[in-house]
Parts: C-alpha cells; structure tokens; sequence
C-alpha cells in the first residue's frame, strides 16, 4: 500500500503536523485524512498527499478553504525532500 502524508494545520500562520497513513489509494486516503481532522478538535483543515503532490484538502465546517492548493503542494514537496 502507498504511504500518504497527511499535514494538519490549526491555522495558516502555523506549520503543519505531518502524519504517515497507509491507504489503498487516493480515495481511501482521503477519507481516512477526513476522520483524522474530524477526531482531532484542533486542527482545522488537512492536505493529503501521495509523493509530494497535494491529493486533495480537507476543512472543518465552517472554515474558509485554505488558500494553498499551490502551497499544500509547495509544502508537500518541501517536506518529501526533506525525508
């Protein structure tokens, strides 16, 4: 199974909390991405990605989208280099 990475925001002026998750494929991953935001009060929105590219990005209810599609993705890449 690929490992995606998961990267929990509380906030667009924070870094992110990077998690490891094991998922048949995107779709999976991304659900599963959803219940760790949803289990965890505070973060408010998540970036999956599978090889330093953003799958997809979660939010809360209520919470403005992140304005990182092409930042999730920057961030993604910065941190899969970093491994």
């Amino acid at each position: 199974m690929p490992a995606y990475r998961i990267f929990l925001h509380d906030g667009p002026d924070t870094p992110p909390v990077t998690e490891t998750l094991s998922a048949r494929d995107d779709a999976e991953a991304l659900v599963l991405g959803e219940l760790r935001l949803l289990l965890t009060p505070a973060f408010t929105h998540a970036v999956v990605s599978l090889g330093g590219t953003a799958i997809g990005s979660l939010k809360r209810d209520g919470q403005p989208p992140l304005e990182e599609s092409d930042r999730a993705e920057a961030v993604a890449l910065r941190l899969s280099d970093d491994q």
